[in-house]
């Protein structure tokens, strides 16, 4: 029955793709789509986009498609991008085709498309996009809290002052710009989760990105650190469990040697390294830190050593100066020079403790 069903599918494919090659573009493009439809099948998809662009919203949704346009933006395919939103005509697409022209440099052609948005709101965020892609900073913000003034709910306009926020270093006030976001974009959860901590302020940006992606190790890894920063151990770690990525075993592992789980964190963090794809020197320097602790100071050292060396090929300073630290820790000897560790010491001093009365 199966085999019957590829068959009839591959059938209607070549149907299609004929109706195509001989003149019937648009039977032939309809045919396709009711195929995508009843398989979801990626090479079908390839015909509609090799074919007819801009009827890529029919066969998967306008939102699909947006996000299409924005890709090949990106890659500089911008006709492309054109050609997908084409027939798109609400607000969404609209802001797509600005970014689209911006990205292709056409700042007339992105102003001109502003204007055709509909909501006064969306407008002013739309200028405003396009002073700040000018480096019209001051501008493009009067112009952002402008639209929060006739809708203090506009999404765009919260999330572009969010960011101006975060370019200034202000976290709080971004986050606070935040609340009311319903979607924040990946690369301000990104950089939040990262900066950010404070473990409250961490755990609603946590919650809000695990609600929209539940499958995110990023949103897993990020609500994981809010409860670390919390000192509620367990569920932190609870966030990671069954989680098979080097970064999840990376934080697990630094979790339950603060724990005092030396054992635990060694397996965890062995785990880590076997899964991690490049060399990556954090993962070996928190190893050698756990074989200290275990007072396997052999192994420790050697692990220090490799931590090391691994740091100062990927320019890493930060794990050559805990990975020198230790060393010095461990033998009393100095493998670099002191300024690299003077230069880091109070986080030294918090990560590994006194390092044999040394004075910077």
């Amino acid at each position: 029955m199966e085999k019957k069903l590829y068959n009839h599918t591959e059938l209607k494919i070549q149907g299609a793709l004929d109706l195509i090659h001989s003149g019937k573009i648009k039977e032939g493009i309809d045919m396709l789509i009711e195929v995508y439809k009843e398989t979801n099948r990626e090479d079908v998809l390839s015909f509609i986009m090799q074919y007819a662009p801009e009827r890529l919203h029919e066969a998967t949704g306008e939102e699909y498609a947006i996000t299409s346009a924005m890709y090949f933006a990106d890659n500089k395919r911008y006709n492309l991008c054109m050609k997908i939103l084409e027939d798109l005509q609400d607000d969404l697409a609209t802001e797509a085709r600005i970014n689209c022209f911006l990205k292709a440099n056409e700042i007339n052609l992105a102003w001109a498309e502003a204007q055709k948005l509909n909501d006064p709101s969306t407008r002013k965020v739309g200028e405003g996009i396009i002073y700040s892609w000018l480096g019209k900073k001051d501008e493009a913000e009067k112009l952002f809290r402008e639209a929060m003034e006739l809708n203090p709910k506009n999404q765009e306009a919260l999330i572009n002052l969010a960011v101006m926020e975060i370019e200034r270093g202000n976290y709080k006030e971004s986050l606070n710009l935040l609340n009311d976001v319903e979607v924040i974009p990946d690369e301000i959860a990104l950089e939040l989760c990262d900066k950010l901590n404070d473990g409250i302020s961490l755990q609603k940006i946590g919650e809000k990105w695990k609600k929209i992606e539940p499958e995110r190790v990023e949103a897993s890894l990020c609500l994981s650190k809010a409860y670390d920063l919390q000192e509620d151990y367990g569920k932190a770690l609870d966030l990671l469990k069954g989680i098979e990525d080097w970064r999840t075993y990376l934080f697990s592992g630094v979790i339950k040697e603060k724990k005092g789980d030396l054992e635990g964190a060694f397996q965890d963090l062995s785990k880590s390294e076997m899964l991690c794809r490049h060399s990556q020197s954090e993962v070996t320097f928190e190893i050698a830190l756990v074989l200290q602790k275990m007072k396997k100071d052999k192994d420790a050292l050697d692990k220090a050593r490799e931590a090391m060396i691994k740091a100062k090929n990927s320019k890493n300073g930060l794990i050559q100066a805990l990975s020198c630290a230790l060393i010095y820790k461990i033998t009393g000897k100095m493998e670099c020079g002191k300024g690299i560790i003077c230069s880091n010491f109070n986080l030294i001093k918090e990560k590994i403790g006194e390092l044999n009365n040394l004075k910077c």
